[in-house]
Formats: C-alpha cells, structure tokens, sequence
C-alpha cells in the first residue's frame, strides 16, 4: 500500500462514518459519500457536483444542457425500473 492510499477494517455502516468526497464547496448541503461494503458501493450524488457538456462548455450552452437532460432521463430511468 503507498502512502495515498486509504485502509478501513469494516464498511461504514451508518452515514455519519463515511469517508466525504467532492469538490471542497462547503457551501452544498451534499457531498458525495460512499456507503457500501466490498460487494456493493453506493456513491449519491449531488447533481450540481457533475459536470456535463463537452470541452469544458460553461452551464447553460445547447451542449451543457444536453449533457443535464441525457444524466436526469437516465437517472428517472433507473428510478422507474426499481420502482
């Protein structure tokens, strides 16, 4: 193991011990955490975290807005099945 790695005898199993991940903005209320164990991960998200379009094109471009509704259809998608 090299020293940037990080190593936990068991899975969080409550949220309040999981390991914070994101983009260092306090200001939102959520950041991104996994929970899960060695079989499973679960990483929510929080949908201003993402970036989306292409070549670095700033929120609110055709090719921006494109990539928000291609990431929302598939997410509502997912919801519709498991419901």
């Amino acid at each position: 193991m090299n020293k940037m790695s990080l190593w936990y005898r068991m899975p969080a199993s409550e949220w309040n011990e999981v390991l914070p991940l994101g983009n260092g903005n306090l200001r939102e209320a959520e950041l991104v955490t996994s929970l899960g164990g060695i079989c499973k991960l679960r990483v929510p998200h929080a949908a201003k975290l993402v970036v989306y379009g292409q070549d670095g094109a700033p929120v609110g471009t055709a090719s921006a807005d494109d990539g928000c509704a291609e990431f929302h259809a598939q997410k509502n998608m997912r919801y519709r099945i498991a419901t």
